[in-house]
C-alpha cells in the first residue's frame, strides 16, 4: 500500500457547537436539527430526537453543519464513536464535526476513522470520563489515496458489511424463530388437556416487590462481606438462574431494601419486563424486580419457571401493563394472573419434558450466539483489513 498519509487538520476542517438554554422554551420545538453527542453512536445518522428554533441557533453557540460532515463524538460514555451525517444539522458542543471537501470521501473518513477510536482514546484527557478536543481529532494521521481508489475501497467495504449486516438479521430471526417454536409447544402441551385448573398466581405464592436504598452509590461497597445486589444487569437472557452479582450493599442499605433468598423466584417488572428467573444466591433486590416466596404446596416451583417464561403468562402482561413506552407491572396485575395448573405428579411431567426441550435450545442458542459473535467481529475485521491494503 502506499497510500499518502497526512495529518486530518492539514486537509479538512474542525467545528464544535453548542446547546440552546434549556430553560428557554422558545429555544426549543423549531424546525432546525440538534445533534447531542449520544446519538453519534448510530453510525450513519438519519434522525434527531429534537428540534431549535431559529431564535435557539442565534441566542447560542450551536451551529449548523453540512451534509455529510462526520462528527466524532467528544465527551462521556460515547468518547471517539463516528458518525456520518446525512442532513445539514445543529450540533452540541461535545461533538467535533468535520466538513466534507474536495480531498478525501465522507463515507472513506467515516469508515477509517471508526477504527481510530483506540488511538483518540489514548489521547484523551480526563479523569472519570475521558474527553478528547478537536486538536486531538486534528493530529490523527489518516490515508489519502486518489478519490478513485477511496471509491474502490468504500464499496468493498460496504458489500462486505451488507453481507454481515444481513447474516445478522438471519441469526435474530433463527434466534426469534425457535423461541416461537418452544412457545408454540408449551402451548400445545396446555391444549392438549382441557381438564387443568386456572389459578390466579396470588393463591400459589407470596409475591412481593423489592425496594432500592437512595442514592444507590451511598451504599454500594466493595467489602467481601457486603450483600449480594441483584438487578437486572446480573441475569442472563436465557438462563433460568442467577447465580452471582456485579455489585454489593452495605447493611444499612438492605433495611431499605427487600431480602430474598435462594430458591425464591423473582420477576422483572419493567424495561425488559416479565422475566423469570430462579435465585441460587441470597441478596437484596431493587424495586425493578418482584419476588416469589412461601410457595403452595400446589405448585412446583420450575413448573412456576416455565409457565412465568411461557406466552400464556406473557400475553396477559403485556395486555395489562401500564406504561405507553416502559411498560410495567404492578404487584396485584401479577397476583390475578391465571395460570393452568395441572396435579403436581403432571407438573413434574410436564418439567422434565421441558428440561429435555430447553437444554436443546439452549446449545443451539449458544451456537448461534457463537455466530453472531463471530459475525459481529467481522466488521472490525473488514475495516481493518481494508485499511491495511489488503481489498
Amino acid at each position: 500500500m502506499s497510500w499518502d498519509m497526512v495529518r486530518l487538520g492539514d486537509i479538512c476542517e474542525t467545528t464544535s457547537g453548542g446547546t440552546p438554554l434549556t430553560s428557554n422554551r422558545k429555544y426549543y420545538g423549531g424546525t432546525i436539527p440538534w445533534l447531542n453527542s449520544g446519538e453519534v453512536n448510530q453510525g450513519i445518522i438519519n434522525k434527531v430526537e429534537k428540534y431549535i428554533t431559529q431564535e435557539g441557533l442565534d441566542n447560542s453557540s450551536a451551529k449548523i453543519v453540512p451534509k455529510n460532515s462526520v462528527l466524532i463524538a467528544m465527551y462521556g460514555a460515547t468518547t471517539g464513536v463516528v458518525g456520518l451525517l446525512c442532513f445539514p444539522s445543529a450540533i452540541n458542543q461535545a461533538i467535533c464535526a468535520i466538513k466534507p471537501n474536495k480531498y478525501i470521501l465522507p463515507s472513506f473518513l467515516y469508515m477509517y476513522l471508526k477504527t481510530q477510536r483506540s488511538v483518540m482514546l489514548s489521547k484523551t484527557a480526563g479523569g472519570a470520563q475521558p474527553n478528547i478536543s478537536q486538536e486531538i481529532v486534528k493530529s490523527l494521521i489518516i490515508p489519502l489515496p486518489p478519490l478513485n481508489e477511496q471509491e474502490r475501497i468504500v464499496k468493498i467495504i460496504e458489500t462486505k458489511l451488507n453481507a454481515v449486516e444481513k447474516t445478522k438479521i438471519i441469526i435474530s430471526d433463527l434466534n426469534n424463530t425457535i423461541d416461537f417454536i418452544y412457545n408454540s409447544y408449551i402451548r400445545k402441551i396446555f391444549n392438549s388437556n382441557n381438564n387443568f385448573n386456572t389459578v390466579k398466581l396470588g393463591e400459589l405464592s407470596q409475591i412481593e416487590r423489592g425496594g432500592s436504598p437512595r442514592p444507590i452509590e451511598h451504599f454500594l461497597t466493595k467489602d467481601i462481606d457486603g450483600i449480594n445486589w441483584i438487578k437486572i444487569g446480573d441475569a442472563k437472557k436465557d438462563s433460568k438462574f442467577i447465580e452471582s452479582t456485579a455489585e454489593k450493599i452495605i447493611k444499612e442499605g438492605a433495611k431499605h431494601s427487600r431480602n430474598v433468598n435462594i430458591g425464591d423466584l423473582i420477576l422483572s417488572n419493567s424495561m425488559s419486563f416479565g422475566r423469570p428467573y430462579i435465585l441460587n444466591i441470597e441478596g437484596c433486590i431493587h424495586d425493578g424486580w418482584l419476588v416469589f416466596s412461601c410457595f403452595s404446596s400446589r405448585i412446583n416451583k420450575l413448573f412456576l419457571f416455565y409457565i412465568l417464561s411461557s406466552s400464556i403468562v406473557k400475553n396477559q402482561f403485556l395486555s395489562k401493563a401500564s406504561g405507553a413506552i416502559v411498560k410495567n407491572l404492578n404487584i396485584d396485575i401479577v397476583k390475578n394472573t391465571e395460570i393452568p395448573l395441572p396435579e403436581l405428579e403432571d407438573q413434574i411431567k410436564i418439567v422434565e419434558i421441558l428440561d429435555k426441550k430447553s437444554r436443546n435450545i439452549e446449545k443451539i442458542k449458544n451456537l448461534l450466539n457463537e455466530q453472531f459473535l463471530y459475525i459481529n467481529a467481522l466488521s472490525s475485521s473488514i475495516l481493518r483489513k481494508a485499511f491495511n491494503g489488503e481489498f
